[in-house]
């Protein structure tokens, strides 16, 4: 009587489970350690010390902000005498209404 062989054996399977233990835990660690790498990356830089700035970005900064000022002044004095003469036009309509309104009866 002849056996045939047939499937895998017990040994057979468990070391193919061993071989895929490994790789992944090969896999795992090395993920492991480049994301905590690329945390510590991410953290130094966002707290890394701001270099300080030349002294020709200062004035431009500061000529910046001047001229902001400057047009802020303007358009509120534009609109200080917009709203002025809004504001007499409409005490001039509510004046000519020409006694249709009678305040003293009140």
């Amino acid at each position: 009587m002849r056996q045939t062989e047939q499937g895998f054996t017990v040994i057979e399977g468990i070391l193919v489970i061993v071989v895929l233990v490994v790789i992944a835990g090969v896999g795992y660690a090395t993920f492991n350690v480049n994301s905590k790498a690329a945390t510590k990356d991410q953290f130094s830089s966002a707290t890394a010390p701001i270099t300080t700035a030349s002294t020709s970005s200062i004035q431009n900064i500061d000529t910046l902000t001047a001229q902001d000022a400057s047009n802020e002044s303007t358009i509120d004095s534009t609109h200080a005498v917009s709203d002025q003469t809004s504001a007499q036009s409409s005490s001039n309509t509510a004046a000519n209404v020409g006694g249709s309104f009678d305040e003293s009866a009140l």
